[in-house]
């Protein structure tokens, strides 16, 4: 029984002591009082335009990421969290480091993506960051981590190579200080318990008086039990201990990730009415001095060959440059944003108009890539009193059902709408449309300027129809 008790005390004692030990290097050493497992810094050497996280680098979500990182450079550091979609879309085609592996010691392993060295859009112009920091020395991002498939992307503030940075990393679990402690207290509780078996010997008392009895005896012997004080007290240790560490000293435990695809609208209404201030501005600078190329940087498509061709028109007519257009201002901006899980994108705005006071401005506003500018796709003034459509407010992209509900396919309603507007009321597809008053005035005023057009010779000479375009 002894040697048995030894065995049993040497086991709690060692146990206690490799507990002891842990708990008190988590506490003091790897944790501290902030709850966080840091690194110290780590040189990620990168040539390329920025330093990229893959998308199961972080798999975990419930912690909160730490990273600090400073260019070798010393030129302003710019750290972001994006969504997978918007981070491979801005680094796409580019030179690049992706980070591949955190290992338990959070160091890190990273492999080259070869590519362009053209600058990237310097990323705090862009509106798509979940979380950011930026400017010179170390700059430390810090952030909840997140349930979906995020990036972490580390780049130079300006935008150009090369990325070599000092980063840090760190990781905050709520609770991990105190749950080390009470590790370390329940490691000193089962190496003193264990210490208490292996050496304390079991102490007789001396045996009573016994007066002599006859043989049998009249009553049958009883065996007499020690107390066994010390053997309470220590189970009685080892359970406080036990119950202490499962009850309070319990981490928060991070989650396996289980969101696979993350979207987001478009733009958000402060971007909105950004990218339209920004354009007002832009575009009637790009109207006074009749520059195409300064209208290519916020128009595409439709939008931009109507702007050029207005401009090419003045340039022909009016060479001494006494005809400019009055500035025009989009102004009370509404707006509809879809969301979307990838590139291109497009949002919808309905606006007032500076120099109209009873029109209103429909606008169709188009991104390619993430690192790329809104343009102005499509857009016609009309009168506010037209209800042309629904409150923008949760628009969304059609779906596959939605365009099985239409009883005439979308692309057949572009062609038959274009051939209605070119021709207007005499159109042999007027009987098919039912337009109100506002409409019906639209089209008299188009007709008004084709007939004054026509009796110029360089316009007449040019044709003027209208077309379906862009997407169905």
């Amino acid at each position: 029984m002894r040697t048995f008790r030894a065995i049993v005390g040497v086991i709690l004692a060692l146990a206690g002591l490799a507990a002891a030990l842990a708990g008190g290097l988590a506490a003091f050493w790897l944790i501290g009082p902030d709850d966080t497992f840091s690194t110290s810094e780590q040189h990620v050497a990168g040539t390329g335009l920025a330093i990229v996280s893959a998308p199961d680098l972080i798999e975990y979500t419930g912690p909160v990421l730490h990273l600090g990182a400073r260019t070798v450079s010393g030129r302003p550091v710019f750290v972001g969290v994006a969504r997978e979609f918007d981070a491979a879309s801005y680094v796409k085609g580019a030179d690049h480091l992706r980070l591949v592996q955190l290992d338990r010691s959070l160091a890190l392993h990273a492999e080259r993506h070869s590519g362009a060295l053209t600058p990237l859009t310097p990323p705090a112009r862009l509106d798509w960051w979940v979380a950011k920091v930026s400017g010179p020395g170390t700059q430390t991002l810090v952030w909840p981590i997140a349930d979906g498939p995020y990036d972490v992307v580390i780049m130079n503030a300006d935008g150009k190579p090369a990325a070599d940075a000092q980063v840090t990393v760190g990781i905050e679990v709520d609770g991990a200080y105190k749950t080390a402690l009470l590790v370390l207290g329940v490691g000193v509780l089962l190496l003193v318990a264990g210490v208490l078996l292996a050496v304390l010997r079991r102490r007789r008392p001396a045996a009573p008086d016994v007066p002599p009895v006859q043989y049998p005896p009249q009553y049958p012997a009883q065996q007499w039990s020690p107390p066994g004080s010390y053997q309470r007290t220590a189970r009685r240790i080892v359970a406080t201990g036990l119950v202490l560490a499962l009850t309070a000293g319990c981490a928060a435990v991070p989650q396996k990730r289980t969101v696979t695809t993350l979207s987001r609208p478009a733009v958000t209404e402060a971007a909105a009415t950004a990218v339209v201030k920004h354009y007002n501005a832009v575009a009637n600078k790009a109207a006074a001095q009749r520059d195409d190329s300064l209208a290519a940087q916020v128009e595409t498509g439709p939008a931009l060959e109507q702007t050029r061709a207005r401009q090419l028109i003045g340039r022909v007519r009016d060479k001494n440059r006494k005809q400019l257009p009055k500035p025009v201002m989009y102004l009370g901006t509404d707006f509809g944003a879809p969301a979307y899980s990838g590139y291109p994108m497009s949002f919808v705005t309905n606006s007032g108009v500076s120099t109209n006071a009873s029109g209103s401005h429909l606008g169709v506003w188009r991104r390619e890539s993430a690192g790329g500018p809104w343009k102005l796709s499509y857009s016609i003034t009309t009168s506010s009193s037209l209800t042309w459509a629904p409150a923008l407010t949760g628009a969304r992209v059609a779906r596959p059902a939605d365009v099985k509900r239409l009883r005439v396919p979308p692309k057949a309603i572009a062609a038959r709408l274009a051939q209605y507007l070119t021709g207007g009321a005499k159109s042999p597809r007027a009987a098919e449309f039912t337009s109100p008053r506002a409409v019906d005035d639209l089209l008299a005023q188009l007709a008004r300027r084709n007939a004054a057009d026509r009796k110029d010779s360089y316009i007449a000479s040019r044709s003027d129809s209208s077309r379906p375009r862009g997407r169905c």
